[in-house]
């Protein structure tokens, strides 16, 4: 079956809209040292807003070691001619990313560099190269005979990953509503407007929510500046996973999003910046706790809890 994937990306689009605001030098495939960073929209802004066709057809069986495992045999069309230098490699990135995120390749799944090189009518470099990034953030680890595995979701990871986001976004919080105008405050309620349309509890698309949503979370932080959006982009990139994950599991989550989106526009149209910052912690927290709930019940978010002690502090202070 093909499905469209790409325009659901909304973590390359958080860093798409990022980067539009401030601009980075660096074109096409970035040196290893900035792998961490994945500022890849910008080298196909086209094809990441567009999407294109996968098929993620999946879950084969392989044997590993003496053990039983899943090993990637999808198929795919094979990727047009590129002139660009570095167009395989962000096609070969998306793709793969894509499939993990929406749960085609599930954790545990071997990814094998020469099939998926075949399947896509590359060479191996940009089927490694696409791979290396991925392991940067943490979504394969490496095996054997140039194979790879999918990473299996942690409650610590989940718990490490939300307390920075927290901390950071509470920062970029505090930063932007005493700077918002009126204008920028009919863009974040133009926003608000259209994530709600699309919200998939009234039959709207999940994709185009998570682009939307995208959105909205950028003009919220139109005041941040790029070192703080860059870090937030990271702690949404490495949440992706657990956060979708979450949001097909949870059918409520869609309206509870939607009340806790409002309650902050409103927070940020009455300049209450300790409120905005005391409602984007929580949201984070509940989320986060929900995940960390379904992998592990027992285990303690203790890094959360100490980012919401700090949060609640900055929100004092704003005050």
């Amino acid at each position: 079956m093909f499905v469209r994937v790409g325009a659901d990306a909304d973590t390359a689009l958080f860093h798409y809209l990022a980067e539009s605001a401030c601009p980075v030098k660096s074109r096409g495939k970035p040196p290893n040292a900035q792998l961490d960073r994945l500022p890849y929209a910008r080298a196909n802004r086209r094809n990441l807003l567009l999407g294109w066709v996968v098929d993620t057809t999946h879950a084969q069986h392989a044997l590993d070691a003496g053990n039983v495992e899943q090993e990637w045999l999808g198929e795919a069309r094979p990727l047009e001619k590129i002139s660009r230098k570095g167009g395989e490699l962000d096609e070969v990135y998306f793709r793969l990313r894509q499939s993990i995120l929406n749960g085609s390749l599930a954790p545990g799944a071997i990814i094998n560099q020469v099939h998926i090189a075949k399947l896509y009518g590359v060479s191996r470099t940009p089927v490694r190269e696409a791979l290396r990034m991925l392991q940067a953030e943490n979504l394969v680890e490496a095996q054997f005979q140039l194979r790879m595995r999918v990473t299996a979701i942690t409650p610590l990871e989940v718990d490490s990953v939300y307390a920075t986001w927290i901390l950071v976004q509470s920062l970029g919080t505090s930063l932007t509503v005493p700077r918002i105008s009126a204008v920028e405050m009919d863009r974040i309620r133009t926003a608000l407007s259209e994530l709600n349309t699309c919200n998939p509890a009234r039959n709207g698309s999940p994709a185009r929510w998570h682009e939307v949503h995208a959105n909205f979370h950028h003009c919220l932080l139109m005041h941040a500046g790029p070192v703080i959006l860059e870090s937030i982009a990271n702690c949404w990139s490495r949440s992706e996973r657990a956060r979708r994950a979450y949001m097909r599991t949870a059918p409520q989550s869609w309206l509870d999003s939607e009340a806790e989106h409002t309650a902050l526009a409103d927070a940020y149209a009455a300049g209450d910046a300790a409120l905005a910052v005391y409602l984007t912690s929580r949201q984070l927290a509940r989320i986060a706790r929900i995940v960390i709930g379904t992998i592990d019940p027992a285990y303690d978010p203790v890094a959360i809890r100490h980012a919401l002690t700090l949060t609640s502090g900055l929100a004092a202070e704003r005050r």
